[in-house]
């Protein structure tokens, strides 16, 4: 892993087009109401967008939940990959500076964080599917682990952390706590490396501070 270097990714969800900022404003409207209570004039509204318009970007609110989950997922992934990549020392502890830098990204965007673990849940197949695939996605940074563990664990593995990540997530959004995200830094950084490196090695590590975020 290279030199941690100047910050160059957002600490929280940043809206780079209009589409971003009707999913913005789509979240924040879910989070206050409920993804069942929610139609189509309401979101256009709260976007400072038509109907017309809103017809013309996306299928329905579905379409819509979908959107915002891919573009949530998208910076997510960016965050954590900068953190894994720029983390001096070996791999097991660039994951547990990959998983504070996305839990303190989660913090910061609660809406959107709330709509994806929570309320993506009441959407249509399509969105169901899409979301079990941008959680596998996040197996990508666990899969070194097979290489240095001494005795690797069953492929199954990374896939399960990825899946037990996303239930710690959505049990914060649930009860009202994603600020609280941050503080689940050593549980989360025990789930993801105990497998590999052995509980002892994974809370010795899970004991380090994460990176304080600066303004992004």
């Amino acid at each position: 892993m290279s030199g941690r270097a100047l910050r160059d990714t957002p600490t929280r969800f940043v809206p780079r087009d209009e589409r971003d900022q009707v999913f913005v404003a789509f979240a924040k409207l879910v989070a206050r109401q409920g993804y069942g209570d929610v139609d189509v004039d309401a979101v256009a509204a709260a976007a400072g967008i038509s109907r017309a318009t809103f017809d013309e970007w996306f299928d329905g609110l579905d379409d819509c939940m979908l959107g915002a989950l891919e573009a949530t997922a998208d910076q997510a992934f960016v965050v954590a990959a900068d953190a894994f990549v720029r983390t001096p020392g070996d791999w097991a502890e660039a994951v547990h500076a990959m998983l504070a830098e996305l839990l303190h990204f989660l913090a910061a965007s609660p809406e959107l964080t709330r709509i994806c673990t929570v309320e993506a849940l009441e959407a249509g197949a399509v969105v169901l599917e899409r979301l079990d695939e941008l959680i596998s996605r996040f197996t990508d940074f666990l899969e070194p682990g097979y290489a240095v563990a001494e005795q690797p664990p069953p492929a199954i593995t990374a896939e399960a952390i990825s899946g037990g990540m996303f239930e710690l997530i959505r049990s914060h959004a649930i009860g009202g706590r994603i600020a609280a995200l941050p503080e689940a830094l050593p549980t989360a950084t025990v789930i993801a490396l105990s497998p590999f490196v052995g509980s002892d090695e994974a809370e010795r590590i899970a004991r380090r501070p994460g990176a304080a975020p600066a303004d992004g």
